[in-house]
């Protein structure tokens, strides 16, 4: 059984995954409750099926593409958070390191 959940940073880092923090990151941007949950459930459980151990760019690439699943609003609204808060072009990135690439999307 895996204990905590990690995140390896860009920096190298490694912190906790928390999926609160998730949740509210999503509520910040104006996702609605009920899908920054379901979200971060998914994302929960993905960290879960790959060991419990994944960067951050994997998940950011999870919630991308579960979010453009849902509403592409949404999407857009989480790469322009992500691009104001951090200061990267997250799809851009995300291309650039080949991370990005289609996975079933799951509606509500």
């Amino acid at each position: 059984m895996i204990s905590k959940l990690i995140v390896v940073k860009r920096n190298g880092s490694k912190e906790e995954f928390i999926y609160e923090k998730l949740v509210v990151s999503l509520l910040k941007v104006g996702i609605p409750l009920d899908y920054a949950r379901m979200v971060a459930k998914l994302v929960e459980c993905r960290i879960i099926e790959r060991g419990g151990e994944v960067s951050t760019s994997e998940i950011a690439r999870w919630v991308l593409n579960l979010l453009k699943g849902i509403d592409e609003g949404f999407y857009k609204k989480w790469v322009e958070a992500y691009k104001r808060n951090k200061g990267v072009d997250l799809e851009k990135e995300l291309e650039m390191k080949l991370y990005y690439y289609e996975e079933p999307m799951i509606t509500p």
